[in-house]
């Protein structure tokens, strides 16, 4: 088990992580020059690792080297390659390296090296090719961003005192609205970025994911920050659904995980599609019933750990706010998130996929976290009736308009929203463990 992070890997979820399925299905035109073609982004990993991600125009070979100046192991550069379960490195034009061995609070340089594979184990069809030949073309290499500064992360510290993150959510591959949240955080003093759902509106073609979402967050990012993707119910729609692994690589290998940082311990968890499997969304596709049910396995683990007990606090980050994971369950096997969470002590969850800012005590009604038809009202009702129809931690949902920074301090968390123009939009909401 890998304590540190509190990832609690199993044999088969590291096995799922350990890189990084299909490779893209286009790749361009032999003439064109070979090249990056977004800004590389950090998927974060916990206290003790990244997963470098980027893409390229054509078939290639992925190193980056790492070096830091606070690390005595990686005084030297240190080489990462890109494997896959067999040992073998990935040919392929969507390249995540995973970078671990890290120690939090440290700061780290990378250089990023891909080789264009012009070919690769030749087929022998005449006497005159050569057996397994590879040849390799143009090597990029990167290790600055295009204004200059070089790529550099600095990973959370495990005992701080303090902690500093940014959360957005429901972006929905609008790119004026991206552009113009990053803008309007007060300043780049934060530890990593969440990005809490519905990032696109279905999984479809990658080079609509990178114009119209995650390369443009990318390009905000510079490279620098650590950003920790949570799916959405939007995320788990689409045809490359399944590829989401390729460009939000998690420690775990499921799109669930938990780590300590600073004073928090963060459960990041993921409720799936918001409607039944049987439905249109899903019809003949999803078994996402079964995959909640591994997940509160999990999760019942997790909430057993002293480190988990011990945190000054315990934060639940989630796409859809607790109450609606009842929207999606029908069967009587399904086993309920919320029913861990309530009795796990919870300080706060914060959540999106409402698209409207709203903060729910704890111990109110839950019904109230709806605004919507009378049908779905009645739906919802008839779940939480069948609990206590209460919220059972502070629950903050952040609208789809509004960029929200959270300071973690051991007096208390701070919440700061603030919209488009860089303005604050809401009360900032403060949090103390008697409340």
């Amino acid at each position: 088990m890998l304590r540190r992070n509190f990832i609690l890997a199993t044999a088969t979820t590291f096995l799922a992580s350990a890189k990084a399925l299909a490779t893209r299905k286009v790749v361009a035109d032999s003439s064109a020059d070979f090249e990056i073609i977004a800004t590389p982004y950090l998927c974060g990993g916990g206290t003790d690792c990244v997963f470098v991600v980027f893409p390229v125009n054509k078939l290639s070979l992925a190193d980056v080297y790492v070096w830091s100046d606070d690390d005595a192991d990686f005084k030297e550069p240190v080489l990462f390659v890109e494997s896959e379960l067999t040992g073998r490195k990935h040919v392929g034009t969507i390249h995540n390296i995973k970078i671990d061995g890290l120690k939090n609070g440290k700061t780290y340089f990378y250089k990023i090296v891909a080789k264009e594979v012009i070919k690769y184990w030749n087929y022998r069809k005449s006497p005159k090719d050569k057996y397994g030949e590879t040849v390799l073309g143009k090597t990029i290499t990167l290790e600055k961003n295009v204004d200059g500064t070089p790529l550099k992360f600095t990973l959370p510290k495990t005992e701080s005192k303090t902690l500093t993150f940014a959360m957005v959510n429901d972006l929905h591959e609008n790119v004026g609205k991206i552009n113009k949240l990053f803008k309007a955080f007060p300043n780049d003093n934060y530890d990593f970025l969440v990005v809490n759902g519905d990032t696109v509106n279905y999984m479809m073609e990658e080079e609509r994911l990178f114009k119209r979402s995650v390369g443009v967050i990318a390009e905000n990012l510079k490279g620098v920050k650590p950003v920790y993707y949570l799916r959405g119910n939007h995320e788990t729609r689409g045809q490359t659904a399944e590829d989401y692994f390729k460009y939000f690589p998690t420690p775990t290998g499921k799109t669930y995980f938990a780590f300590k940082a600073g004073p928090a311990f963060f459960l990041f968890l993921d409720l799936c599609e918001d409607k039944p499997d049987s439905s249109k969304e899903g019809e003949y596709l999803n078994n996402y019933s079964k995959y909640r049910n591994e997940e509160v396995k999990w999760l019942r683990e997790i909430v057993k750990l002293p480190e988990f007990k011990s945190a000054k606090y315990r934060i639940a980050i989630q796409h859809i706010p607790s109450v609606g994971e009842y929207l999606a369950y029908r069967s009587e096997t399904d086993l309920h998130l919320s029913d861990v969470l309530k009795d796990a002590n919870i300080d706060m969850a914060l959540c999106g996929h409402l698209h409207r800012h709203c903060i729910f005590p704890k111990g109110s009604d839950a019904r109230e976290l709806y605004r919507t038809t009378e049908k779905l009202k009645a739906q919802l009702m008839r779940a939480v009736n069948a609990e206590d129809g209460k919220v059972h931690y502070p629950t903050v949902v952040n609208s789809h308009k509004e960029a929200m920074f959270v300071h973690i301090s051991e007096e208390n968390i701070k919440l700061e929203f603030f919209d488009m123009a860089g303005k604050k939009s809401q009360p900032d909401f403060v949090y103390t463990a008697s409340m």
